[in-house]
């Protein structure tokens, strides 16, 4: 045995030295394939040469041919690839085709994407030097930020501006390269780093870090270490150790700053356990001096959110989901749904049963029973056989509790005004009206739901916006939001003091004192038809007969790309765990099939991990890592050792932490001198009104802010009160700032058409319409001249022949001019429009004449010119 496996391993080299063409690499490939299981083939004296070093060398001649990586070599062609290759021609069309008809339709929309704004740049300065040299000459220094996450395209673009002047300065962390699913490469990074070196530029590294403290970095390193590696492609990151340069000691002392918490068995049970552990380890570290804002949960799939939510909201503690099990999924938002699914369709059963149980109705399970006894009664009792549940709401049967009838009466009417509402107002206003009707907002506020009132404002907000008036295209929208998944984002907490939960991609770049790595047995299915790697395609065609043979092409880029999405893994796993500043937790489930995704990494350092999860029983031990060992908690969790625990908050707010060392001297920062109108237009949420409606039996009246937005919507769109249309116009303008009371609607019309009446019957106006320049709503920015940056927007800037006049319009209300003065003055009126000539003399080198014109001073326009000298 021992000499037939030396000569079929020396018969492949003769085949490998001689030739290196296909046929050679498969007559190679065959004979090596044949040597299988060396290492069992004959005693140690029976190697003359040394069995270990023999065994090397046929592992490493095996290797190109049948290792992990390289297994290709030995790949043949076979009918898969031939049935692929006779597809080609019509996928080829069929691609050109479809690619025809997108740039036909970017052409016809004069549209552009971003791969054309990429490439078209691009192209724009490789084609034309005189473009160019123009660019090169403006740009002096070219600072960019995470290189790493740029593509070849981009990095050619700052070449060209670079023009081999040396004026790049890159930012950037391989390590941290973790979108490659939007087109970013890390090769691009290792490649242009490669580059400066090779060119005698400076490449410095920074490895201080001022976020963690030195015992969990020290951590982060010996768990990192054998995870990344060395670098043996461009496309991979090599590990490089971290310092910790923050002076600050973690709030607590612990023996371990990093702890592995792992429940065993299947995932759908033991997912709930492993979850309430972490909750019940972050309420311990909340009791100990740290705050629910101090800790972040992060997954690498939004799949993984809901068994923290359920945990967390089960414990009582206050979390925010950033695009969690989605915004569409949250119960106040199935509520709002099936109110208006049973306002469309009032004979939808299940949308009335959801719409009558909701707080807003609050009707009763014994209630709901009764009216389903009801509606079985009248099938049986009437030729009708579908009698639905809505006519037993119509006609409540004599049983009815009568301590819940008057909820019943209030729901049917409510329901029957949307349904004549529906498919004629717009969707926004049935909800508004709901949620008026009810005091949903105020019911939800009473449970302490401030999470579902935010998000019932931000659907409120999104339906406006949207401008949605048929209810059909309101339930399409939502239910293509919920059947493609749509991970909506919920609507951010106004205050900090919530445990946070996200994807490590929207923590790229946060830091939180507690980082807790969810779900960290979580592999994503990656099976595709098609792969593409580096420029080539290959497909396997489908097949109707149970055939699973994959084209060897296929199998080839299958591959190569598992091996880069596999770095890709180490790099997000790298990002999630240095997001730490005090303490890391990794939890999840590990059973028979779940031993993938971050688990994978973590045993590279913590071998004994496997061993540990799979004895019997709850336990905790202390493992090390690497040749420092750094401790870490490891802890195994089971459902009897996981009790629920709930979260009670302390009344006295936490001391701040210390400040931070900084690394530049402190910078005072200057406030941006911005005119009221910026104020409004960046305030968050924009101003609306869906919090104003007038009391029951007082007089509707719009809010003055929402008559002044009106006239000046209106003022810099020249559109007067003689205007084709013009009351649609403005009774839809009502309705985009948020207004649905028909009262206030209007009451906010007539307003704002007498102070437009006012406006065109004045002497100004025909100064206006007669300039030869007119410019409206002129936004400004520049540096006072103090060096104080000013921000705002001029409501009119009008030219006649050299003469330049700025006119501020306001819809203060004034008994005569002497008020109008005296309110001026008092609102600073006055100093605003000087600001805005000092703007206008700044950007345009001519001093103006400055006009604060009042649209109602007894009935009448009057103005205000203001000195600017």
């Amino acid at each position: 045995k021992l000499s037939m496996l030396v000569q079929t391993a020396r018969e492949a080299l003769q085949w490998l030295s001689d030739r290196q063409d296909a046929d050679a690499l498969r007559r190679a490939a065959a004979l090596l394939g044949g040597i299988k299981n060396y290492s069992r083939v004959g005693t140690a004296k029976a190697w003359p040469e040394g069995k270990t070093a023999i065994q090397q060398a046929l592992k490493t001649l095996r290797e190109p041919f049948f290792g992990k990586e390289n297994a290709w070599l030995s790949m043949g062609l076979n009918e898969e690839d031939a049935r692929s290759a006779r597809a080609l021609a019509a996928l080829r069309a069929v691609a050109l085709q479809a690619f025809a008809i997108y740039e036909a339709r970017k052409g016809e929309a004069h549209a552009l994407d971003f791969d054309d704004l990429e490439t078209r740049a691009v192209s724009l300065l490789e084609d034309h030097p005189s473009v160019r040299r123009r660019w090169q000459e403006e740009v002096r220094a070219l600072l960019v930020d995470e290189f790493q996450d740029t593509n070849a395209r981009q990095a050619r673009l700052l070449e060209l501006l670079d023009g081999g002047r040396g004026v790049r300065f890159l930012v950037g962390d391989a390590k941290q390269s973790i979108y490659r699913f939007r087109g970013a490469e890390v090769a691009v990074f290792t490649r242009t780093e490669g580059d400066f070196e090779a060119a005698g530029k400076r490449v410095a590294r920074l490895n201080a870090t001022y976020r963690a403290h030195a015992r969990l970095v020290d951590g982060l390193n010996d768990l990192l270490e054998p995870v990344l590696g060395r670098a043996r492609y461009d496309w991979e990151a090599a590990f490089a150790p971290l310092t910790s340069a923050r002076d600050r000691a973690p709030r607590i002392a612990s023996d371990a700053f990093i702890e592995v918490q792992l429940a065993a068995g299947n995932k759908g049970e033991a997912m709930p356990i492993a979850a309430r552990a972490a909750v019940n380890r972050l309420i311990a570290l909340f009791d100990q001096g740290y705050a629910p804002g101090d800790a972040a949960i992060l997954c690498r799939a939004t799949t993984s959110f809901a068994a923290y939510e359920d945990a967390l909201d089960a414990a009582g503690v206050p979390f925010l989901t950033l695009a969690g099990r989605g915004f569409f999924q949250r119960p106040e938002i199935r509520d709002l749904t099936n109110v208006m699914r049973a306002a469309a369709d009032p004979t939808d059963d299940v949308a009335l049963v959801g719409a009558l149980r909701s707080p807003g109705l609050g009707l009763s399970d014994v209630a709901l029973y009764h009216l389903a006894r009801h509606r079985e009664r009248l099938r049986q009792t009437s030729n009708v056989k579908r009698h639905d549940l809505w006519t037993a709401v119509q006609t409540p049967p004599h049983d009815f509790p009568p301590d819940e009838l008057p909820r019943l009466t209030f729901a049917r009417e409510l329901l029957t005004r949307l349904h004549g509402m529906a498919g004629r107002a717009p969707v926004a206003d049935l909800l508004k009206g709901y949620v008026d009707e009810t005091d949903y907002l105020a019911i939800l506020a009473g449970a302490g739901q401030s999470r579902a009132v935010r998000n019932v404002n931000k659907l409120l907000a999104d339906v406006q916006a949207a401008g949605l008036v048929h209810m059909a295209s309101f339930l399409e929208w939502i239910d293509l939001a919920r059947d493609a998944d749509v991970r909506e984002g919920e609507a951010p907490v106004v205050a900090e003091g919530a445990v946070q939960i996200m994807t490590v991609h929207r923590a790229k770049g946060l830091e939180f004192p507690i980082v807790v790595l969810g779900d960290i047995t979580y592999a994503p299915r990656r099976g595709r038809g098609v792969v593409i790697a580096d420029g080539w395609m290959a497909w396997k065609v489908p097949s109707s007969s149970e055939n699973e043979a994959k084209p060897a092409f296929y199998q080839l880029l299958q591959r190569m790309e598992a091996r880069k999405e596999e770095a890709e893994d180490k790099r997000l796993f790298y990002v999630a765990a240095t997001r730490a500043e005090d303490h890391l937790i990794l939890n999840g489930v590990v059973g028979r099939w779940n031993k993938g995704g971050w688990y994978r990494w973590l045993k590279l350092a913590l071998p004994e991990l496997d061993a540990f999860v799979q004895a019997e029983g709850a336990g905790e031990q202390i493992c090390r890592l690497g040749m420092a060992g750094a401790p870490v908690r490891c802890v195994r969790v089971e459902d009897a050792a996981a009790p629920r625990r709930t979260y009670t908050p302390e009344t006295d707010a936490l001391a701040p932490p210390p400040f931070q060392p900084k690394l530049l001297a402190p910078f005072e920062p200057v406030e941006d001198a911005l005119d009221e109108d910026a104020r409004q237009r960046e305030q968050e949420p924009e101003r609306r009104v869906w919090r104003i409606f007038p009391p029951e039996g007082a007089r509707a009246w719009a809010p003055a802010w929402m008559v002044g937005k009106l006239a000046h919507r209106a003022i810099e769109l020249e559109r007067m009160p003689d205007a084709p249309n013009f009351d649609a116009w403005l009774e839809a303008s009502a309705r985009g700032l948020g207004l649905s009371d028909p009262g206030m609607i209007r009451n906010a019309l007539w307003r704002t058409r007498r102070l437009l009446r006012n406006l065109a019957a004045s002497a100004l106006w025909a100064e206006i319409q007669a300039a030869d320049q007119r410019l409206h709503e002129v936004p400004y920015a520049y540096l006072d001249p103090d060096g104080v940056p000013a921000r705002g927007t001029i409501d009119l800037l009008y030219r006649t022949g050299e003469d330049w006049t700025l006119v501020d319009f306001k819809t203060d209300r004034a008994r005569d001019r002497a008020e109008m003065e005296a309110i001026i003055a008092e609102k600073g009126y006055d100093e605003q429009v000087r600001r805005y000539a000092e703007a206008v003399r700044a950007l345009l080198d001519v001093t103006p004449r400055a006009v604060v014109c009042f649209l109602d001073v007894a009935g009448e326009v009057a103005w205000s010119v203001i000195s600017v000298q």
